[in-house]
């Protein structure tokens, strides 16, 4: 009987190994017999993505910026973790005997002045750099490539944002928001 088993397991193996040589022989026959579409040649053809090295001042930024984001944390939501509904989004404790709002060390801790970032980077994008908002090309001028970067406004349409894209990559200035 085991001898039989042996047998049957040996069966089983080749029989694995012949089903994925069949795959691999019919995917390479489907890639052949595939017309490529022109939605696979473009994705096929490499595209130089926007990427502008960014300045020392904003390197630096983003470090100090990254260091501080940790060393703060995550203010937790008294009650986040008991139930389910309860999601972790920062609210007050209210309650008259909370012991978060009391201040127990064995408690999160709660927002307060201490934790504010400093005045320097203050209002920073993470990569940095200071947002500001751009409309037309002519707001492109307001902006210093050095430790500001453009975000294009929302209501701009699709022709006037690649014309904004366009002249920034020209003045060598980030867009925080650049599409394809």
């Amino acid at each position: 009987m085991a001898a039989e088993q042996k047998h049957t397991d040996a069966e089983k193996g080749h029989k694995a190994e012949h089903k994925a040589e069949v795959r691999k022989e019919a995917k390479k026959a489907e890639a052949k017999a595939k017309p490529v579409s022109k939605k696979t040649a473009k994705a096929v053809k490499k595209k130089s993505s926007y990427r502008i090295a960014r300045s020392a001042e904003a390197m630096k930024m983003a470090v100090v910026k990254s260091r501080l984001e940790k060393k703060k944390g995550k203010f937790k939501r008294p009650g986040y973790g008991k139930m389910a509904k309860v999601k972790n989004r920062w609210r007050r404790p209210k309650g008259i005997d909370s012991r978060q709002r009391q201040g127990f060390k064995c408690k999160p801790p709660m927002p307060n002045s201490g934790y504010m970032t400093p005045q320097s980077i203050r209002g920073a994008h993470p990569s940095g750099y200071f947002p500001v908002r751009a409309c037309n090309v002519a707001d492109l001028a307001k902006v210093d490539s050095k430790t500001q970067a453009a975000v294009i406004a929302s209501a701009v349409s699709k022709k006037k944002r690649a014309e904004i894209q366009k002249a920034a990559s020209e003045k060598k200035i980030q867009v925080l928001n650049y599409t394809e």
